[in-house]
């Protein structure tokens, strides 16, 4: 009997694992692949782009070669910083399922791990840098409800959930993230590289170009049962994924241009995060019908939500 008095007193001080043992990544990332999509990031086009620019002014005009000097260092100095702080925090990531949500561990020096409860992803977005279409790799971020202010820096960072995948990594990470929804290679497909004859997708008139030179035939707009697909983006594609029951407002605008042209941009709303969703240049007519659509889909889906905290209400604005 004392020991058993003396392990149950243990076990309150020390709590109880009920999980031993390591969850298994779904993602392995090779270290080779890290290095180059640093190589390929925006910070190395912009690094470029300034050590091109002193190279020109010098030979155009010697006499700049201090002052270009004495600006370039401190630059490289700081782009060479922000891209070593990038690969030691993408270092030794996992991210991996466990009975209390999505567990996502990273970090070389300082080893940061999240546990992701179900219910607390509000919105995803899946982006390709203009430099990784060499190797097909993306990455996913999300807006989580977390409790941490909006200035919170550690909130920002955690937003990125896979730093650098594939496209079947991706489909591995969504179908963690938002088992509901019906995630397979033919959605992430013409959501990733759309337009696709018959995707599902509402897209921009031809009209649009005015304002969409590049990406007009791309944008597009797709309401799910259980999320609304937004398609953006010519050079940086990026599909946005707003889960239905998580969308705190819903709102359909009209600049002056869009309104001489007959377009109009639908934007959803939820809580703060790297993922905006929004998608422009659709036709008037198509926006305020899809509007309408999303905003009952949300309502009913909120409505439906086993979980009330995890189920917010929906506010309709015009603007």
């Amino acid at each position: 009997l004392p020991s058993r008095i003396s392990a149950g007193i243990g076990e309150i001080i020390d709590g109880v694992d009920e999980d031993e043992s390591e969850p298994e990544s779904i993602v392995r990332v090779p270290m080779s692949r890290l290095i180059l999509a640093g190589l390929l990031s925006g910070s190395t086009i912009w690094f470029l782009a300034i050590v091109a620019a002193v190279i020109v002014g010098i030979v155009l005009q010697p006499f700049w070669l201090i002052p270009a000097l004495g600006a370039s260092i401190p630059a490289a100095i700081g782009f060479g910083g922000y891209a070593i702080r990038q690969f030691i925090k993408t270092v030794r990531y996992s991210i991996a399922p466990t009975s209390a949500g999505v567990r996502i561990t990273f970090g070389l020096l300082t080893t940061v791990t999240e546990t992701l409860p179900p219910g607390r992803v509000h919105a995803v977005d899946i982006r390709q840098p203009i430099l990784w279409r060499w190797g097909g790799w993306y990455r996913i971020r999300v807006n989580r409800l977390s409790g941490r202010s909006a200035s919170d820096t550690s909130a920002v960072q955690l937003g990125d959930v896979l730093p650098i995948g594939t496209q079947a990594d991706v489909e591995r990470v969504l179908r963690l993230l938002l088992p509901s929804l019906p995630i397979d290679t033919a959605l992430l497909d013409a959501g990733l590289r759309g337009p696709r004859e018959g995707d599902g997708y509402t897209t921009s008139p031809r009209r649009a170009r005015v304002v969409e030179p590049l990406a007009w035939r791309r944008n597009g707009i797709r309401v799910l049962p259980q999320a609304v697909l937004m398609r953006t983006g010519r050079l940086w594609p990026k599909l946005t994924i707003l889960p239905l029951a998580r969308l705190q407002s819903v709102r359909i605008s009209q600049g002056p241009i869009d309104r001489r042209l007959g377009l109009a941009g639908i934007t959803g709303h939820t809580v703060l995060g790297p993922v905006a969703g929004a998608v422009g240049a659709l036709d008037h007519g198509d926006a305020y019908d899809l509007w309408n659509t999303v905003t009952e889909a949300a309502v009913a889906e909120a409505s439906a939500e086993s979980d009330a905290r995890d189920a917010p209400a929906v506010e309709v604005e015009w603007g």
